[in-house]
């Protein structure tokens, strides 16, 4: 993440705080880095990161949602198979990237899976604010490592003159209010 700040820093104007943040939550992992840019000089001051931290992880968190109202409704609880897990994950990353923009989502999922034969149904509206309920533990580990990067570089949050980010679970406006109260900037 850290390199894409290079190119990027190349069309910029300079700022009067030469420190940029780039905040890269991707599908698998989650990494955080500080960098100091002087002209043509740009060094690391900072990375750290959570390998076992993804946006996939949000995705997961639907899946269990959505496989708990598909066990409600058939009163026990349901083992998914393969096909299923996989169709309920492609469902849960478009609720996701939907509910970055939009207050709620109408999901309206036909045949999910078959129970004893018949198909199961997925109808239901779900909420930003449920999903990021069902999510906030996993924004406050990325807070977390952002605080631990802002401490290796030895800056305080107000040091940040800019913030990049990288990856489709930056969209989600739970992660960027976190960086506004975290780094207490809006600008990214």
């Amino acid at each position: 993440a850290a390199a894409l700040v290079y190119d990027y820093v190349s069309f910029q104007q300079e700022t009067s705080c030469p420190h940029i943040m780039v905040y890269d939550l991707g599908g698998g992992t989650f990494d955080v880095s500080i960098l100091e840019v002087k002209g043509e000089i740009k060094e690391v001051l900072a990375s750290c990161g959570d390998t076992a931290l993804g946006g996939d992880d949000f995705d997961e968190r639907l899946v269990d949602f959505f496989q708990e109202q598909l066990s409600d409704q058939v009163r026990g609880e349901l083992s998914l198979d393969t096909a299923a897990r996989i169709r309920l994950r492609d469902i849960a990353e478009k609720t996701k990237i939907v509910l970055s923009d939009q207050p709620f989502y109408q999901v309206s999922e036909a045949a999910v899976l078959s129970v004893a034969g018949k198909p199961l149904n997925l109808h239901l509206e779900i909420k930003r604010h449920e999903f990021e309920e069902l999510v906030i533990d996993l924004v406050e580990r990325t807070a977390e490592k952002v605080k631990d990067a802002l401490q290796e570089a030895r800056l305080l949050p107000e040091d940040i003159g800019k913030i990049l980010l990288v990856g489709g679970a930056t969209r989600m406006p739970v992660v960027q209010d976190m960086l506004k109260i975290q780094v207490l900037m809006s600008q990214f």
